[in-house]
């Protein structure tokens, strides 16, 4: 569960706050989006939760632990992120880069492999084909793919997603939509989701946040556009 308790996020003195006074709370199980226009702080809330930037004031929690407490480094271990730049490595094979948190929490080698290859089956991915290729040798939707799977890699408790599917075509779009839903009814977890383009995402959210002042909604919609 993460909970957000009065956060507000102020760059630099005297400037009007990037996010304030934030309170909301995503039950696990939720797909929660966070809506509203370019720069209004949707970007900001993530990285506050994932401790890429501190919140000045308010608190923060996951599973009910104040994350201020927690080593960064452990809390994103935690933490699966998808996000907006999709930030493969470079100089990484597919598998190495899918491999990275899974690796980082010593899993077994075979149990890696094993991993990574039903994650690019997942992402309708030839393991043998993409396993040993470099980012710079796959497409922009293709390297899209690869970091929602990194995200899942290790199977975490919690999901962040800025924009996780802004840049797939159409019918890949749908596809992974469609495998989120799968692995949301198989494990219970939180997912916190930044959508682009809302209407792609209705037919699968269940809870809607606003940005500014908190509202909710409840799904199937009962709203009109």
């Amino acid at each position: 569960m993460i909970s957000l308790e009065n956060v507000t996020k102020t760059y630099h003195p005297g400037d009007p706050p990037a996010v304030k006074n934030l309170t909301m709370e995503v039950k696990d199980g939720e797909v929660c989006v966070l809506v509203g226009p370019s720069g209004c702080g949707k970007t900001t809330t993530m990285k506050m939760i994932n401790r890429l930037i501190e919140p000045t004031e308010g608190k923060i929690y996951l599973n009910g632990e104040d994350i201020s407490k927690k080593n960064p480094i452990k809390l994103r271990l935690e933490i699966g992120y998808v996000i907006q730049e999709i930030g493969l490595f470079p100089h990484m094979s597919i598998a190495e880069n899918i491999a990275t948190v899974p690796r980082e929490l010593k899993w077994p080698r075979e149990k890696v492999k094993e991993r990574v290859d039903e994650l690019l089956d997942l992402m309708g991915m030839d393991p043998e084909h993409f396993r040993s290729r470099r980012p710079g040798a796959l497409s922009g939707g293709q390297r899209q793919r690869i970091g929602v799977a990194r995200a899942l890699a290790a199977d975490p408790p919690t999901m962040l997603m800025d924009e996780p599917f802004g840049a797939l075509d159409p019918i890949t779009r749908a596809r992974l939509q469609n495998e989120f839903l799968r692995i949301q009814s198989r494990s219970i977890k939180p997912s916190y989701l930044l959508p682009m383009i809302l209407m792609k995402l209705l037919r699968w959210v269940t809870r809607l946040q606003s940005c500014g002042k908190v509202t909710w909604y409840n799904l199937p919609l009962r709203m009109s556009f």
